[in-house]
């Protein structure tokens, strides 16, 4: 989805506060482009693109949202608070499961060789098609997670584990495969990344959908809807799943 019809599903955006159309676009830079921050420049970008005049001072409209707890930010840049995301979740409509993705899920479920994968991706489908979002979002992360480690641990092991002690000198390396299980998500992907087994693009979208699965397996009063486990489960199945390559 585009920035346009993303904002065009809200209704009166182009009469709301700049602040709020800063989170809206926000929301859309997390959730559409796999982006875990953005700069006061990305923003103004998709002002231009949207053909509205940017903010006076974008980046100082950014600092004052992250004194108010807004947004949260550091010298990398900014990200939405969780109070912020389900604001802006409330505001996109409620819609049917998109038969596409539904497809999409009972194709690949035959294609998955992998036991374990299998049962992630029936639960996953049974998720998603009961309207259970919030945990079909951890179903699908469960499944691309475990193909991510089964790729390092099958094809190239040693390259991981040799590299493991140069940026986690604390973690034990990999020798069985529920090992993974013993280290945090964020540093397999970490690792790999450094090791050279998945690209920075693979890194960033594992990233991206990592904070989508930990805000949605969290208790808290975020909303996950189904545009947002649709975009999970396709980008994660497009570009995870389905990629002979990470």
């Amino acid at each position: 989805m585009d920035l346009i019809e993303f904002t065009n599903q809200i209704k009166g955006f182009n009469d709301i506060a700049i602040t709020e159309k800063i989170s809206i676009i926000g929301y859309y830079l997390h959730t559409y482009r796999s982006c875990e921050k953005f700069k006061a420049a990305e923003i103004n970008n998709c002002f231009d693109a949207l053909h509205i005049k940017r903010p006076a001072n974008t980046g100082s409209q950014m600092t004052a949202m992250a004194q108010n707890a807004r947004l949260l930010g550091n010298t990398g840049g900014f990200r939405l608070s969780n109070t912020t995301r389900a604001r802006v979740a409330a505001m996109l409509p409620s819609i049917t499961p998109p038969r596409q993705i539904l497809s999409q899920l009972k194709k690949l479920e035959t294609s998955l060789t992998d036991p374990q994968q299998q049962i992630f991706l029936h639960e996953a489908n049974i998720c998603f098609i009961n309207g259970a979002y919030r945990a079909a979002v951890v179903m699908a992360w469960n499944l691309a997670y475990h193909h991510v480690c089964k790729k390092i641990f099958d094809q190239h092991l040693d390259g991981y584990n040799n590299r493991l002690p140069i940026q986690h000198k604390n973690e034990k390396p990999i020798v069985k495969f529920t090992d993974f299980e013993d280290s945090k998500e964020s540093i397999i992907i970490a690792v790999a990344k450094g090791a050279g087994i998945i690209s920075n693009t693979t890194a960033k979208i594992l990233k991206a959908k990592l904070d989508i699965r930990n805000i949605a397996c969290h208790p808290s009063s975020t909303t996950i809807l189904p545009i947002t486990a649709e975009e999970v489960i396709s980008d994660l199945t497009h570009n995870i799943l389905l990629k002979p390559a990470l």
